[in-house]
């Protein structure tokens, strides 16, 4: 498998043009779900979602296969679900984290 780093430095691209995430601020996202930290993530679109995430995984968006992070079940069995390659940064709420805050675009 090939990679050809993407620009912006935080993601590679297989030679099927799938993203990845690096390593390293992967890591920051498995923390955040570890720990099931009250997060505000802020997307490349600018918008806003604050939740609680607790699991990372591939779901099918658009006929393509996506790396995700998904939020706990809320009260009427909805659940939030994030494209991982969406987020620009994340700004953790919950007290005494590991980490406060990461900009996946500067990285």
């Amino acid at each position: 498998m090939s990679f050809v780093q993407d620009a912006n430095n935080w993601t590679s691209k297989d030679s099927k043009g799938s993203i990845m995430l690096k390593c390293d601020l992967h890591d920051y996202l498995e923390i955040m779900c570890l720990y099931q930290y009250q997060v505000e993530l802020t997307m490349l679109d600018k918008s806003v979602i604050n939740d609680q995430f607790t699991d990372t995984g591939f779901t099918e968006i658009n006929g393509n296969k996506k790396e995700v992070i998904k939020g706990a079940i809320n009260d009427d069995n909805s659940q939030v679900i994030v494209e991982i390659e969406q987020i620009k940064s994340v700004k953790v709420l919950t007290p005494k984290p590991v980490f406060s805050y990461i900009d996946f675009t500067s990285a």
